[in-house]
C-alpha cells in the first residue's frame, strides 16, 4: 500500500478494516478526520467500505447533522423508482464506524455529461419522476431515526435560514439590501411543513452513478434525513443550473417539475443559494446572479 495514497487514513482504520479480513485496493473519497470511502476485496468478492469518524456537528451550520446509523431502506425505495446501493453490514470501533455496500460499476452523471451530455435529459427526468414519486406518499420506518428527529422538517429549515441569512447580513455581500429583505420576506411566508418524504442533502451529478445497465444510483447519502422531498430535486437542478448543465428555460419547461410545484421549487432553489454563498463570504457568480433575478425580479414565485 501507498504511503502516499494512505497517509490521511488513521492507521485504527486501516488495522480495524484487516482485522476484518478486507484488503484495501484505493481510496475513492478522503475528508481528514470526518470520514473515508474505500473499495476493498474481501474473498473475491468487491464492496465499498464507507469510515465515519465520530465527530460533534453544530447543527447551526448545516441543515442536516450527521447521524452515521441513518440509511434509508433500499427496498422500499425501490418501489418508487429511486435506487440506491445496498446497505450490507455496519461495524463499529470507539472512535469510528463501517458501513458496507455493495459495489456497482458504472460512471457518474457527471462523467456521462462531460462525454455525452446528449443523454443526460433521460435520467435527469428518470431521477425527477422518482423523487416526484415519494412526494406523493408519507415513508415510515425507513431507517433507524435520527437524533434530532424530534425537531420538525420546518424547525430545521428556519433554523439553518435565520443562522444564514444572519451571516449574510454581517458579510460585505453581493446580494444588495433589498434582495436580502425580498428574500427574508419569501422565507418567512413560506410554510415548510410538509409530510415526510427522503431528503438527500446533496444531490448532484457527482452523487448519481448509471450502472452498467442505464440505471441511475444515488450515492452518498451521509445528510440524509425526512421532510419534503422537493428540496433535494431543487439543489439538484441547481447544481445543474450552475455547472451550465441546464438553461433556467428548461428548468421551466420541465414536465415533471409542473407536477412538484414550482413556487417551493424555486424557493428551495434559492434556499441553496443563500446556503451556498455563507460558505463563499456572500460572493455569487454570473449564474448565480441570473438566478436570484430570474426568481425574484420576474415574480416566478
Amino acid at each position: 500500500m501507498s504511503k502516499n495514497l494512505f497517509s490521511d487514513i488513521p492507521s485504527e482504520v486501516l488495522s480495524f478494516l484487516a482485522s476484518k479480513g478486507f484488503f484495501i485496493l484505493t481510496v475513492l473519497k478522503s475528508h481528514p478526520g470526518k470520514r473515508h470511502t474505500f473499495l476493498v476485496e474481501k474473498k473475491s468478492q468487491f464492496y465499498v467500505a464507507k469510515v465515519h469518524m465520530y465527530e460533534y456537528v453544530d447543527d447551526q451550520e448545516h441543515l442536516f447533522g450527521a447521524d452515521i446509523l441513518a440509511y434509508p431502506d433500499s427496498k422500499l425505495l425501490q418501489e418508487y423508482q429511486l435506487y440506491i446501493p445496498e446497505q450490507l453490514d455496519q461495524m463499529a470501533s470507539y472512535t469510528f464506524s463501517v458501513s458496507l455496500f455493495a459495489y456497482m460499476e458504472g460512471e457518474t452523471l457527471e462523467r456521462l455529461l462531460q462525454n455525452s451530455p446528449e443523454s443526460y435529459s433521460l435520467y435527469i427526468n428518470m431521477i425527477m419522476a422518482a423523487f416526484h414519486n415519494l412526494t406523493r406518499t408519507y415513508l415510515q420506518n425507513t431507517s433507524k431515526p435520527y437524533s434530532h428527529e424530534k425537531y420538525s422538517w420546518e424547525y430545521r429549515v428556519r433554523r439553518s435560514l435565520h443562522f444564514h441569512m444572519k451571516q449574510l447580513y454581517k458579510t460585505k455581500t453581493e446580494i444588495n439590501s433589498r434582495e436580502l429583505k425580498t428574500l427574508e420576506r419569501l422565507f418567512g411566508n413560506t410554510d415548510f411543513e410538509q409530510k415526510k418524504n427522503i431528503v438527500h442533502d446533496d444531490l448532484s451529478i457527482g452523487n448519481i452513478l448509471i450502472s452498467k445497465i442505464s440505471v441511475p444510483y444515488i450515492v452518498d447519502w451521509d445528510g440524509y434525513c425526512t421532510g419534503d422531498a422537493r428540496y433535494s430535486i431543487a439543489k439538484f437542478l441547481y447544481y445543474l443550473y450552475i455547472n451550465g448543465h441546464m438553461e433556467f428555460y428548461s428548468i421551466m419547461e420541465n414536465k415533471c417539475l409542473t407536477a412538484f410545484g414550482y413556487k417551493k421549487i424555486y424557493t428551495y432553489m434559492l434556499l441553496v443559494l443563500v446556503e451556498k454563498m455563507k460558505y463563499s463570504n456572500g460572493k455569487r457568480n454570473k449564474a448565480e446572479q441570473m438566478l436570484i433575478k430570474s426568481i425574484l425580479k420576474k415574480n416566478m414565485i
